[in-house]
């Protein structure tokens, strides 16, 4: 399932936001919208706490342009479809870069149109990224690391890091030994298709283990695997003796 497109909302008008919100709302499908400020310096603000995919831009604000958003990000990872009521505006945009640039009163099919546009650029983006994990992945010389792609692009991580691989839906939750932890959009399946199965073992159908950083076996309550973090792994009853051979092999 494709990631929802996270837009941010700037325009210091509220009827506008509002009208952009509904619109997005019902006529937008995959759209998740994590934000509506009216001035450049919130927006700033809000696109360093959400990062989001696409930013819907006023252009003439109080006490600034739009086009200032550009002056605290030097190599923004979003997109821009500029909204304004001015089309002098345009070949500015243009040279910004600008995913678009739509006229204001905002019409429905036009703002479709870009919201779609917007999706297939991110869509393309995030291929890209799974491209180049794939790669990364496939490099002789890259075993001793994984690389996880995430909405804000690649984390590259050592394996003898990660303690534990949980499924959560469509989602997998990675703990690392110093307690972080990070949501993927990827299934267990694929994230653990490309780490050793000499240090990870899967003890039941939701986790996937570093043996390295297991603490403790305890057969009461069915069984159960301690990590050095303290995090309980339940054990099936049928993976018990595959588990015991795979920690003594280490």
């Amino acid at each position: 399932m494709p990631q929802p497109l996270k837009v941010l909302i700037v325009d210091d008008e509220a009827p506008a936001r509002e009208l952009t919100r509904i619109y997005l709302t019902d006529y937008c499908v995959g759209v998740d919208i994590v934000g509506e400020v009216g001035t450049v310096a919130d927006a700033v603000k809000m696109i360093q706490l959400h990062k989001p995919n696409l930013v819907l831009l006023d252009i003439e604000m109080p006490g600034g342009s739009g086009f200032d958003l550009f002056e605290y990000f030097d190599t923004p990872d979003f997109q821009v479809i500029f909204i304004t009521a001015y089309e002098e505006y345009a070949l500015k945009a243009i040279r910004l870069s600008a995913l678009d640039y739509l006229l204001k009163p905002l019409k429905i099919k036009d703002l479709v149109k870009s919201i779609e546009k917007s999706k297939q650029q991110f869509e393309k983006e995030m291929q890209f990224k799974k491209l180049e994990s794939l790669l990364y992945n496939l490099n002789e010389n890259s075993l001793s690391k994984i690389s996880i792609p995430t909405g804000k692009g690649i984390i590259f991580a050592k394996l003898e890091e990660i303690s534990v691989f949980e499924a959560d839906g469509p989602y997998t939750n990675i703990y690392f030994v110093d307690e972080r932890k990070i949501i993927v959009s990827k299934t267990l399946k694929e994230v653990i298709s490309v780490v050793p199965e000499d240090l990870f073992f899967k003890p039941h159908r939701s986790y996937s283990i570093n043996l390295k950083h297991v603490k403790e076996y305890v057969k009461e309550q069915g069984g159960q695997i301690v990590m050095n973090s303290g995090k309980v792994i339940p054990i099936s009853r049928l993976k018990r003796d595959d588990f015991i051979t795979a920690i003594k092999a280490l």
